[in-house]
């Protein structure tokens, strides 16, 4: 009844840059999208922002996308560097770390960028995502995607899911911001 998809981008240039340009082979994202709905099947569509490619534009692009699919719910998140990963190494070589050991430090809080994106400010970054998840779920979105919920489904419990959890997100997209991921992750030297 309803997938996640992680389509993590919709721009090549950061498909290719995640190693991922392989999942434009698939064949036409739209098309894919409207097989998997015309099957009866919800889409709860993840997208991560701060590769090199995105500015503004790539989030109004990615919530053009997901309202013309009348996306179940949809995830606008913030690139975290993990350490040990090639985004790491590469922010690290080309001097972009903000905090390099952001997972240890005691001040870091949900929604701070770790590092400096090529086209925004980490503050910018952080403030685009909160303003298209806001646009994503305001109460008009929600009203505009319920056609779409009804005509792919008939569960009971599903519509109900979905009314919860949109209104659950509508109120709550600046909830998260700020608060601390962990306390007192002591790190361990392999």
């Amino acid at each position: 009844m309803l997938v996640l998809i992680g389509f993590e981008s919709i721009s090549a240039g950061n498909l290719e840059q995640m190693n991922k340009a392989w999942s434009e082979r698939l064949g036409e994202r739209d098309e894919i999208v409207e097989r998997i709905h015309s099957a009866g099947i919800n889409i709860y569509a993840s997208f991560v922002f701060g590769f090199d490619d995105d500015c503004e534009q790539a989030f109004a692009d990615v919530l053009n996308f997901s309202m013309r699919h009348r996306f179940f719910v949809t995830a606008f998140n913030h690139l975290l560097a993990f350490p040990n990963t090639a985004t790491y190494s590469r922010f690290e070589q080309e001097g972009r770390l903000v905090s390099p050991r952001w997972w240890l430090e005691d001040d870091y809080r949900y929604g701070t960028i770790s590092f400096r994106p090529a086209r925004v400010t980490p503050d910018e970054l952080s403030a685009l995502c909160r303003k298209y998840k806001y646009k994503f779920y305001t109460l008009r979105s929600i009203l505009r995607r319920v056609p779409a919920l009804l005509v792919r489904t008939k569960n009971l419990k599903l519509h109900a899911a979905y009314w919860f959890i949109n209104i659950l997100f509508h109120f709550e997209v600046d909830k998260r911001l700020g608060i601390p991921l962990g306390k007192n992750l002591d790190e361990v030297e392999v």
